[in-house]
């Protein structure tokens, strides 16, 4: 049976910071005399579908392209690159006709559009008209693609010109060591392509700036400089970069989808991983300001979790970056969800300093803790921003011991001064933010909890027997360390690692060189994803053996996470550094 036919396409090509011109397009054509042609645009791709194979097979059935031409249409290297050369090199092989329509002020004059026939003179811009007058112009322009779709010729003139146009459109400069697959994502300054590294066969997020990148702009600063500085496990990490050439781009690792966002709309997170997670932010900020760098967007959607469901940031600005950006109201006006994300000098001043991050990372806290921010954006709208009660809330937050009773007094009392009206208020530093929340941690319930049950557990040889078989299962590669001394040796110098682990958030055991430091360096040579299984199995062994169950477990998993996480930052530096004691002897605390 002979396969039918694919129907002919309009296609519509434009940026999709134009979208609100292809759908107002989209509703005069549907009524249009096209022909028979199928209107086709990105927008009617479905989720799932092979973004760019759609793409290039609409493109070879596309018999007309309606083309709407921006600045931001211009400088888009995929548009320019992939898109515009398929409906030129279409126009030349199967005379596909092209309607280009100005839908903003652009800066055509000295490119290759300047040659081209347009449906609307470039020099009026379809955003400079009143809404009546804009809705006129399209339909005049979609009566005129009707009409001209029923013309048979082709001027021979305007061929030559579309010829000359096609080798004048930029080539794909991307290294050919990267493949693009579909688009992710659209921000401030750049849109973003997954894409494949062929070479390590790596999955990579490309990051195609909007505008020209220049060392000057808040793009370099963001994109470049700020990266070249910061060299830490949760901060995205810069692979290559091009800037002295178009398309200006970055790539990066792409560290998957889960957001802060998404598990904080699932539900209120426990109070321990809430913790955690803002020590670690608090951390991670803290080494960025300690380079000169700031934040200043510390929301949910911008908090990553990798593969390891660890924490990871990106977008960071340096302080001499900050100088360079727009000032002026109009340049820094904020949208209502960030207005409410703000600290209260941002809202007014547009400052962005260490103090801006230290109150947006309190708002953070606050959510993690309580299930929702202060102020829901949702509930609000810019009318409503001066309501008494409203105002109250965004400046002067319920404290969280008011109603999370599980957040304790002492939580409550840091998170709350980090939400300080006034930035001289809130902490000196985030390191005395980290400092008194590891030690209100260290006093925590939990901790006390897991000591109790390592009573419990610890004289009894069978327990590390569990724990060593679940390690094995868990680890395998972890059974050849044990040949350098009995299992009973092993138990013993693992009964006093368990102890220390549980121990180690006092403030009087953390001073470096600890034993768990030593402990870190025997064991520098191993990934320290490993310390993860370890602690798996330490659980599994608990459950096992501790009448308790599983209240002693989600004791032992709160209590061990310090520690844990102290043996594998410090196992990662100290892979260059000799070790204390060989690792034949070792002790798998790991």
């Amino acid at each position: 049976m002979a396969q039918s036919a694919q129907p002919k396409t309009l296609f519509i090509c434009y940026s999709h910071t134009d979208r609100q011109y292809r759908e107002e397009f989209s509703k005069f054509l549907e009524t249009a005399n096209l022909q028979g042609l199928k209107i086709f645009s990105d927008a009617a791709i479905a989720p799932g579908d092979e973004w760019l194979k759609t793409i290039l097979s609409q493109l070879e059935q596309a018999k007309a392209a309606l083309i709407l031409v921006s600045q931001d249409f211009l400088i888009s290297p995929f548009i320019q690159q992939v898109e515009l050369r398929e409906l030129l090199a279409s126009y030349i092989r199967d005379g596909l006709r092209l309607f280009l329509v100005p839908v903003r002020a652009t800066n055509y004059e000295g490119t290759y559009l300047k040659d081209f026939q347009w449906a609307r003179s470039p020099d009026k811009p379809l955003s400079l008209l009143p809404p009546e007058q804009r809705e006129q112009a399209m339909v005049d322009i979609c009566i005129k693609i009707a009409r001209e779709l029923e013309e048979k010729n082709q001027d021979p003139d305007v061929a030559a010109e579309t010829i000359a146009c096609l080798h004048r459109v930029p080539k794909l400069d991307l290294p050919s060591v990267y493949e693009i697959e579909e688009p992710v994502g659209e921000g401030e300054y750049a849109r973003c392509f997954k894409a494949k590294d062929r070479l390590l066969g790596n999955t990579v997020i490309i990051k195609v700036l909007h505008a020209p990148l220049s060392q000057d702009s808040p793009g370099y600063d963001k994109y470049v400089r700020s990266a070249g500085k910061l060299t830490h496990r949760h901060i995205l990490p810069l692979l290559f970069s091009q800037a002295h050439k178009l398309p200006h781009f970055i790539v990066t690792p792409a560290v998957g989808e889960d957001t802060l966002e998404m598990r904080l709309s699932a539900g209120r997170v426990r109070i321990g991983d809430a913790i955690r997670w803002t020590i670690t932010l608090a951390e991670t900020l803290a080494y960025a300001h300690s380079k000169g760098c700031v934040h200043g967007r510390l929301h949910p959607c911008e908090v990553r979790f990798d593969r390891d469901d660890e924490l990871i940031l990106a977008g960071f600005r340096t302080q001499e970056g900050l100088q360079m950006e727009p000032r002026t109201a109009a340049e820094r006006s904020m949208r209502l969800r960030e207005f409410i994300a703000a600290s209260p000098e941002q809202r007014e001043h547009a400052t962005i300093d260490p103090k801006t991050d230290q109150y947006q990372l309190g708002l953070l806290a606050y959510e993690m803790i309580s299930g929702a921010p202060p102020v829901l954006a949702d509930d609000v709208t810019w009318s409503k921003v001066l309501d008494a009660g409203i105002a109250q809330r965004l400046l002067y937050p319920r404290p969280l011991k008011d109603f999370v009773f599980d957040a304790g007094e002492g939580v409550s009392d840091v998170v709350m001064r980090m939400l300080e009206i006034d930035p001289n208020g809130r902490w000196n530093s985030l390191e005395e933010v980290i400092d008194t929340l590891r030690a209100l941690r260290a006093a925590a319930p939990e901790v006390e909890q897991a000591k109790a049950s390592y009573r419990r557990c610890a004289q009894d040889d069978q327990f590390y027997e569990t724990l060593y078989k679940k390690l094995f299962e868990v680890v395998p590669e972890a059974a050849a360390m044990f040949s350098g001394r009995s299992m009973e040796q092993q138990y013993q110098v693992l009964r006093d690692a368990l102890w220390l682990l549980l121990s180690f958030n006092r403030s009087d055991e953390r001073a470096e060189p600890t034993i768990l430091t030593g402990i870190a360096r025997t064991h520098a040579r191993f990934d320290p994803r490993l310390f993860d299984g370890f602690r798996d199995a330490v659980l599994a062994a608990v459950q096992q053996h501790d009448p308790a169950g599983t209240k002693a477990v989600e004791a032992w998993g709160e209590a061990l996470v310090p520690g844990i996480d102290y043996l594998k930052s410090r196992a990662a530096k100290a892979v260059h550094l000799p070790p204390l004691v060989s690792p034949a002897n070792g002790v798998m605390v790991s």
